[in-house]
């Protein structure tokens, strides 16, 4: 019987360094699928990230938008020019004689600093602070709705004098909203004329 030479059954020095040179390919391009794709799913996650911290400012600032025109429009309609001593806390507003003009800043003197001033973006901290609930507002961790908020928003409304006419009366309307996950807190602030209308008598 003849041997037979092992040699005849490996596969030649070429085939093999192509095999090996296929496999290393293969492994680089999993690598490099794997980077992709590791990048694009954190890319993913950002921008659902951004896109939802977007949508709470946007409604933490619709609801701050709203308390200050509650506010102004309670200014203009009910107000009678009375200062107030508010109460410190919070007055939940359910009625419209519940709201008052308070006889001093939300935030110290005018000469105030700003690490006094930054109290401002904190409502919590608002020595007195008026909340309100709009029509259809859905408040609280107990409703379960897409759009609730996690809580009410609310004002705050001091005098700023007479204004350089001397008979104009200024008032400084200072609001907050805040939204679902409780983290997103929008402030806005406006300097509100209260002016009177005149008719003259003789031009009815």
């Amino acid at each position: 019987m003849s041997e037979i030479d092992d040699r005849n059954c490996r596969a030649p020095s070429g085939l093999r360094a192509q095999r090996g040179a296929a496999l290393v390919t293969a492994l680089l391009l999993l690598l490099v699928m794997t980077v992709l794709s590791v990048t694009l799913f954190r890319k993913v996650v950002g921008e659902e990230r951004i896109a939802g911290d977007v949508r709470e400012h946007q409604r933490a600032y619709a609801a701050a938008q709203t308390s200050l025109q509650f506010a102004e429009n309670w200014l203009s309609t009910v107000y009678t020019g009375n200062l107030n001593t508010c109460a410190a806390g919070t007055t939940a507003v359910t009625s419209v004689s519940l709201v008052k003009v308070c006889d001093a800043p939300l935030y110290g003197s005018a000469s105030t600093t700003s690490a006094q001033r930054a109290i401002v973006t904190e409502p919590t901290s608002w020595p007195t602070r008026f909340t309100y609930q709009p029509a259809g507002m859905a408040v609280g961790s107990s409703d379960t709705s897409v759009q609730r908020h996690a809580q009410l928003p609310g004002f705050h409304i001091t005098s700023l004098g007479l204004g350089p006419d001397g008979r104009t009366p200024f008032y400084q309307v200072t609001s907050y909203g805040i939204g679902g996950n409780g983290t997103s807190v929008s402030v806005v602030q406006s300097t509100y004329a209260l002016t009177a209308q005149v008719t003259a008598l003789d031009n009815p």
